[in-house]
């Protein structure tokens, strides 16, 4: 690489930073220039909702690392990296490779050339047709520093006490639950008709929302905000649904996902693809070679589907920043497609996925199979074990995983990070039955949660088992359907916690054998327990016993998503 080449990259936070640090790595002698039109850079972004919680007590923690804050001086001196924050690159002149740059202070405009170029301008909240949004103080989004600093203020200095969050994405779930261990009241709105649907099938998304309500988290769907009023100040009072319901508000959120900034790119001619993003090449590379991008203004290639997506994940802005800084060095580095890993906490819970939903695999044309198995993390008889629900996605044709959705207390980070590998690496899962994973009772049981439901999946594949998902039963139940629901647990066990219906009929799995003969051979008999393993067992009886029409709840009682 040239020794006085210039590099200007525009962005200061995850991909343009990390590409800064990795490329003075590769290539010391190179002349790097950011320019970021905020106050601050290489800040963790994914941190803003412990910051509101105040979790995280001062903002500072946000973009300290190696024992010193990440700014424009640090930077400097140990990065020999030029930060010049306050700047807006707000024209590209690509024939004559020079950038038009205002000083957001001063008010001027100066030219900066380049020899290459990186745009890491992210992505933009997107905000909706709302009336009266610009009158009233107290409405936010979750953008950048100076913003979520602000917002904690706000919250602090006016005595906030009610909060509505517009929009049902794992932003807004994870910014409900900061601001409920804040001690604030909580209002979740969503238009459609279920929180996280982009990412978690319904039974999956129903579960997270029963938990929120649990924890006292109000959840509004198929709902949206209309208005908003303010107090005789300019103060945030209330907001107003289009169901013409009145939410009490100190505190507006809007988290309604967000948009590629792609304005810069496209006013300079740089081609963006259908899902809206920048295009680029395996390299990073724009429709221009010398111009890269990286982060959350780029398409990324689906590994599942292939198809283009718009992903904004810190861990991926970050990956692609070291590929685009090899390949400006001279490497052939090549960032490949994705399964779309995503993971975040809601209170003592972790809610995770990877790859495709089922709703995704049907749409997509797969001939697949889908379990959903509850099981503790750790064995019983170890001290704080706790549960965790796994819903798995396999192609029948090359039985391999499609995706999978796992939720609950337990240690399921683990294990998503065992799936989002496997998916990755193209494992089968008569591969991933027999894994040797780590095991002692302080991590795992001897069979991983994993493998058990990779087990289930190979039974159902192999005609050895059949289930339906908690959302059909509860269907049969509201049609009247005349079927018998079979409960395989013990009598203490059912006075506890069970579902109320006529066709509920309890059985425990002991007397199965001798009982069973009584129940009639011309209705469907759906057979449930706690976790579904006694149920699977009960249907093998049944069938052994020359029934036909048996099928296993999948998940039990422990992935019923709705009210007991």
């Amino acid at each position: 690489m040239d020794r006085n080449r210039k590099i200007v990259i525009i962005g200061g936070n995850a991909c343009g930073m990390k590409t800064a640090a990795r490329l003075r790595r590769r290539a010391p002698s190179a002349d790097i220039t950011v320019y970021e039109k905020g106050t601050f850079v290489s800040y963790g972004s994914c941190g803003f909702p412990y910051y509101a919680s105040g979790a995280v007590k001062d903002y500072r923690s946000l973009i300290g690392g190696a024992g010193a804050i990440r700014d424009a001086a640090y930077f400097a001196s140990v990065k020999g990296v030029r930060v010049i924050t306050g700047h807006q690159v707000v024209a590209i002149d690509r024939k004559n490779k020079q950038l038009q740059v205002l000083d957001m202070q001063q008010g001027e405009k100066k030219k900066c050339p380049y020899d290459t170029l990186v745009i890491a301008t992210g992505g933009i909240p997107a905000r909706p047709e709302i009336d009266g949004l610009d009158r009233a103080a107290g409405i936010f989004t979750v953008t950048g520093m100076d913003e979520i600093m602000a917002l904690r203020t706000y919250v602090e200095t006016n005595e906030v006490k009610e909060v509505v969050i517009t929009g049902g994405g794992f932003i807004g779930v994870e910014m409900a639950e900061a601001l409920k261990e804040k001690g604030l009241a909580i209002t979740l709105v969503k238009k459609s008709d279920k929180i996280l649907p982009a990412l978690f099938d319904e039974e999956m998304s129903l579960l997270i929302a029963k938990y929120l309500q649990e924890r006292g988290v109000k959840i509004l769907v198929g709902s949206d905000i209309a208005r908003v009023v303010s107090d005789d100040s300019g103060k945030l009072k209330h907001v107003v649904t289009d169901r013409n319901e009145t939410l009490p508000a100190g505190l507006l959120l809007i988290t309604k996902g967000f948009v590629p900034n792609t304005e810069l790119a496209r006013k300079a001619g740089i081609t963006c693809g259908e899902s809206g993003a920048i295009e680029v090449n395996a390299h990073m590379q724009t429709s221009d070679p010398d111009i890269y991008a990286g982060g959350d203004c780029v398409e990324c290639t689906h590994l599942v589907t292939g198809q283009k997506v718009t992903l904004t994940l810190g861990s991926l802005a970050n990956l692609q920043g070291r590929v685009i800084a090899d390949h400006i060095a001279g490497d052939e580095a090549v960032f490949p497609p994705v399964p779309a890993t995503t993971i975040f906490k809601i209170f003592d819970h972790t809610a995770c996925r990877t790859g495709i939903t089922e709703k995704e695999a049907r749409e997509n044309g797969y001939d697949y199979v889908s379990v959903i198995v509850p099981g503790a993390d750790k064995p019983a008889f170890y001290p704080g074990t706790r549960p965790i629900i796994t819903k798995l996605i396999a192609d029948r044709q090359t039985r391999k995983l499609l995706g999978a959705q796992i939720l609950g207390p337990g240690d399921a980070a683990k294990r998503m990070e065992i799936v989002a590998t496997a998916i990755t690496c193209g494992a089968t899962v008569d591969q991933l039955s027999t894994l040797n994973l780590a095991y002692s009772p302080p991590y795992s049981p001897p069979i991983d949660n994993i493998i058990n439901a990779v087990n289930t999946v190979i039974n159902k594949m192999n005609g050895l088992a059949e289930g339906v998902s908690p959302l059909t039963v509860k269907q049969k139940f509201d049609r009247g359907e005349d079927f018998i629901y079979l409960d395989v647990r013990s009598r203490a066990e059912y006075k506890r916690m069970r579902i109320d219906h006529s066709n509920v009929m309890l059985l425990p799995l002991g007397n199965l054998r001798k009982a069973g003969k009584q129940l009639p051979r011309d209705k469907e008999i759906i057979v449930s327990c706690m976790v579904s393993l006694r149920a699977y067992e009960g249907c093998l009886i049944l069938k052994a016993m020359g029934f036909e029409n048996v099928k296993f709840m999948d998940g039990g009682l422990l992935a019923w998503p709705y009210p007991l």
